[in-house]
């Protein structure tokens, strides 16, 4: 035993002296890898070395090497020399083994559909910090939460990224658990206790069964495929022995670049080398209570917030508003460049359905509504109350390719209101100018109407008669 002992301190040293630096670049897998073999060799050998020994002896000897092995590898993983793992027998994973990790949960979309940053807060990179990620972004966005989730690893010391985990198979336990703990408010669909319950940063300790062992590459198919999962409070943890994912010794610089912000939603990004001490963009919220407000007319009020966005810059400023409209049916309110309906951009409630959507007018054809991933809206309710229509929502006051919304400067909007269901609003409809950095807004314009006037009625003629010619200017009118 004294020669395992001794050739311990051997393996440790030639172990990582024969990690190259690009090897050790790309993690500790390796290393452990070599040296649990070696270890693993070692006691085997250790355990036939003396011939003398009697059977019960080698028997003796062989518990005892294996029962060292583990404490030395464990006192090597506390000094952090090793990654924490278990003995090379059940180190290596399977499908139907049992999994336990504690990690952040996140959604599949903003890992790999959106250039590598989180899409309610594109300055900030997934994998870099997900505990910015808020749980709107994760639970209510039908594009996150329907691209299905995983639980992350650990953050690799040398990338500064978290490492793919697990993919989790049951996408309805993920949103019940993480609804539960969301604070509601900010999350429309959580139900936890508001500035008590978290608001970002989703983790959970999650249990289950390895289903496939995914293909390993730095992809949504890479990680293995959990299933019969349990979501767990954070604070359960593992026992101490979380399950490390296999992803987690690899690097994950093969993942999209990211894009660079912009602050001109026309340019194109352009990848920039990273500033590790640059703020990142936090996620803002929305005040307790909207103290501005503009009547847009007799029958509407619009109530606001504006929230600037945080560092300035980084497009991540908020309007707040809530629409109230003397009026049972649709209410909408529009951002406009020049004051009329075709190509604005508009946002809708329909009380009948229950929806609050972004719409594109690009015609009088009547709106559209905008693709999945534009429908960025937070906090949005819609209702009819005692004869009014009240509309609130939370939206991003810059936006990649739509009109931005100016914390300073005059903004164009438009009001307009109609039927229980989205169709033409007739002359219900208002122009309004706002700059938000003032108190005063400028003169309502009301939409245009067409008034008949009446043309000079000619002194009637008892001459005319079928077949004479007739020459009139006037309105042409159907039926």
């Amino acid at each position: 035993m004294k020669t395992f002992q001794r050739a311990l301190v051997a393996i440790v040293i030639t172990t990582f002296a024969e990690a190259s630096s690009n090897e050790r670049l790309r993690g500790k897998a390796f290393m452990q890898h070599s040296f649990e073999h070696k270890v693993n060799s070692l006691a085997i050998s250790d355990s036939k070395g003396d011939s003398d020994e009697s059977n019960s002896k080698k028997a003796e000897s062989r518990v005892e090497g294996t029962d060292e092995k583990q404490a030395v590898m464990e006192t090597l993983h506390k000094a952090a020399l090793l990654p924490a793992t278990r003995l090379p027998s059940e180190s290596v994973l399977a499908v139907g083994d049992e999994v336990c990790i504690t990690g952040y949960i996140m959604d599949n979309y903003c890992i790999f559909e959106t250039g590598g940053t989180l899409l309610d807060n594109p300055r900030v990179i997934t994998l870099k910090n997900p505990e910015l990620h808020s749980f709107y972004c994760l639970l209510d966005v039908s594009l996150c939460y329907e691209s299905g989730f995983q639980v992350l690893g650990d953050k690799d010391q040398d990338t500064d990224r978290h490492c793919l985990g697990f993919q989790l198979d049951d996408t309805d336990a993920v949103l019940k658990a993480g609804r539960a703990l969301g604070a509601k408010g900010s999350c429309s669909t959580c139900t936890g206790e508001k500035d008590v319950n978290p608001e970002f940063g989703y983790r959970a300790t999650v249990k289950g069964k390895v289903k496939e062992m995914g293909d390993g590459s730095n992809s949504v198919n890479g990680p293995p495929i959990l299933t019969n999962i349990q979501m767990l409070d954070e604070s359960v943890g593992c026992d101490g022995n979380p399950t490390l994912p296999p992803l987690c010794a690899r690097s994950v610089e093969t993942l999209p670049p990211v894009p660079s912000p912009t602050k001109n939603p026309t340019e194109v990004p352009t990848e920039r080398a990273e500033d590790p001490n640059e703020d990142l963009a936090p996620a803002l919220s929305c005040p307790d209570s909207l103290e501005g407000s503009v009547d847009i007319d007799d029958s509407a009020t619009l109530h606001y917030a504006i929230v600037p966005a945080s560092p300035a810059g980084s497009n991540n400023g908020l309007l707040c508003g809530r629409l109230e409209v003397e009026h049972m049916g649709w209410i909408g309110l529009a951002i406009s460049k020049n004051g009329g309906m075709v190509g604005s951009e508009a946002i809708i409630g329909l009380p009948g359905v229950d929806k609050v959507l972004k719409y594109n007018l690009a015609s009088y054809s009547g709106p559209i509504a905008m693709s999945d991933d534009k429908q960025t809206l937070r906090e949005v309710s819609i209702a009819e109350e005692n004869g009014m229509a009240i509309m609130e929502f939370t939206k991003l006051l810059i936006e990649d390719g739509e009109i931005p919304i100016l914390e300073e400067g005059e903004n164009i909007f438009l009001h307009a209101r109609g039927g229980s269901s989205l169709t033409y609003h007739g002359p219900s409809r208002v122009v309004f100018r706002k700059d938000f950095a003032s108190r005063d807004m400028a003169p309502m314009t009301p939409a245009p109407t067409i008034v008949a006037t009446q043309p000079p009625n000619p002194a009637p003629s008892s001459d005319l008669k079928v077949g004479d010619d007739v020459c009139v200017t006037n309105f042409i009118m159907d039926q």
